[in-house]
């Protein structure tokens, strides 16, 4: 398996396809509903497809992906200067910076 893996089981899902305006009001309706989803997901136990707009929150993406922080840790051995990054890194990875000399 992944360390992200949505399916940890055998397992049936939902989709949901919805036409989203991008004015602020639209787009903050769609985050309440989306972390509104996520809380009934993982109040079963269960996981949601990585969406592509993080609105989920760190504590609810830790929650549904239990295995993220072994991610996390591989990714910081293999990319400390945190080169290689997009929206989701920014929203949940938090790397540690250390600090340099000079």
């Amino acid at each position: 398996g992944t360390y992200l893996a949505w399916a940890r089981e055998e397992v049936f899902a939902f989709v949901v396809y919805y036409k989203q305006r991008t004015d602020p009001a639209s787009k903050y309706a769609v985050a309440v509903w989306t972390r509104e989803l996520a809380d009934a997901v993982i109040a079963v136990n269960g996981a949601y497809y990585l969406p592509y707009q993080v609105h989920p929150t760190a504590d609810q993406f830790h929650k549904a992906y239990p295995n993220a922080q072994k991610l996390f840790d591989l990714k910081t051995k293999l990319d400390p200067d945190y080169k290689f990054r997009n929206i989701f890194w920014d929203t949940y990875y938090k790397p540690f910076k250390p600090k340099r000399n000079g």
